[in-house]
């Protein structure tokens, strides 16, 4: 996965609602779940910086995390929420397929 979740500069995330899955689909949690890792540092343009989790080439601004704790706990949520969001969206594209 991304350097950027082993990065100190790897945005934070608001805690998610148990039970309330409305939010994977928008914000920070949204771009997790579709595989883009949210950077604090603002790009050259002044607008927020978006990595793939796939990405493994080099960030100039690449720091590393000191917690190894935060590292792992960044990559579970990572997992469990691109496999909700793929669920979902194959779920939606069966249903549409239906109609």
């Amino acid at each position: 996965m991304a350097e950027c979740l082993r990065c100190a500069r790897c945005g934070g995330l608001e805690k998610l609602p148990k039970g309330n899955d409305g939010r994977l689909h928008i914000g920070q949690w949204g771009m997790l779940a579709r595989g883009l890792v949210y950077c604090s540092l603002s790009g050259p343009s002044g607008y927020d910086r978006f990595r793939s989790v796939e990405s493994k080439d080099e960030c100039k601004y690449f720091e590393l995390e000191p917690d190894q704790d935060l590292i792992e706990k960044r990559f579970k949520t990572v997992a469990i929420l691109r496999a909700t969001f793929n669920i979902w969206i194959t779920e939606l594209r069966n249903r549409r397929k239906k109609k």
